[in-house]
């Protein structure tokens, strides 16, 4: 594995150059990179692989990064930041997911979390839910 880099412009002070994922809401394309999340831990590896994913998932339907809460939508610079983010979406942007897919069901949404994270060993996360 290798890590993502991306093509875009650095902002001054960026320390990275480096990512984990990028979104391309106009042509609905994404991709995600995992080498930077290897580690000792499967189960850590797994969690951060999926956050990433699902977050691309969100730029796909348009949802910027979360300035407001701790949010699955979080932006994350490094490691540490990625780890601290929820696995969840925060109010604000379940209601805009919810704007954008009318059919979306958040009970529906949840309880198929559950069944994810229960199955796959996320204690944390199934005792949020």
């Amino acid at each position: 594995m290798r890590d993502l880099y991306s093509s875009g412009k650095k902002k001054k002070g960026d320390d990275i150059d480096f990512v984990f994922g990028e979104a391309n809401q106009a042509r609905m394309t994404g991709v995600c990179g995992f080498a930077g999340y290897c580690c000792l831990n499967p189960k850590r590896f797994l969690r951060r692989c999926i956050k990433t994913v699902i977050h691309e998932l969100g730029h796909l339907f348009g949802l910027p990064h979360c300035v407001w809460f701790n949010c699955l939508m979080n932006g994350a610079n490094h490691l540490e930041e990625d780890d601290r983010t929820s696995f969840h979406l925060c109010p604000v942007d379940l209601r805009k997911l919810m704007h954008v897919i009318p059919q979306f069901d958040p009970v529906v949404h949840y309880k198929a979390q559950l069944t994810l994270f229960s199955g796959v060993g996320f204690s944390r996360e199934t005792k949020w839910l």
